[in-house]
């Protein structure tokens, strides 16, 4: 995108990055049911199929109250992580590339790959930890 924002503009960077989300949004929306029976595409058969694989009972608990979940210690340490996480992600997404364009004197192109750099090393290294969580000997054979 870096590329695309220096050739033809961040408009245009912004308006071609923005399909592919709204085609998924427009996918997501078409296809997504909260159960099973509301989807036209799944037939008495299919429907009787997913019925009968659930144990008796599936489906009829009560659900939670917010003052339920955040009594509970569990889900307040999760929102307070998912806190602290969305500060760092925000951070890399919205001024790491500001930063090194504007204080370091990146041009648009280098900014990009370098922000990138996170994430890439990210990806790169998760079949190596992945390897390691699961006692694989070999990285590879797993």
């Amino acid at each position: 995108m870096a590329y695309v924002m220096e050739q033809f503009g961040w408009r245009t960077a912004f308006c071609i990055s923005s399909v592919f989300p709204l085609v998924l949004a427009m996918i997501w929306w078409r296809e997504a049911r909260d159960t099973p029976r509301d989807h036209s595409a799944v037939n008495c058969e299919e429907l009787d199929l997913i019925l009968a694989g659930r144990p008796a009972g599936y489906g009829d608990t009560n659900r939670s109250t917010w003052r339920t979940l955040t009594a509970n210690r569990h889900v307040a340490l999760l929102a307070l992580s998912y806190f602290f996480d969305s500060y760092v992600v925000f951070i890399f997404l919205f001024w790491l590339f500001k930063y090194l364009v504007d204080v370091r004197k990146f041009t648009v192109v280098g900014g990009g790959w370098a922000t990138a750099l996170p994430y890439l090393t990210a990806r790169s290294s998760f079949r190596f930890s992945a390897a390691l969580q699961i006692g694989c000997p070999g990285i590879l054979e797993c």
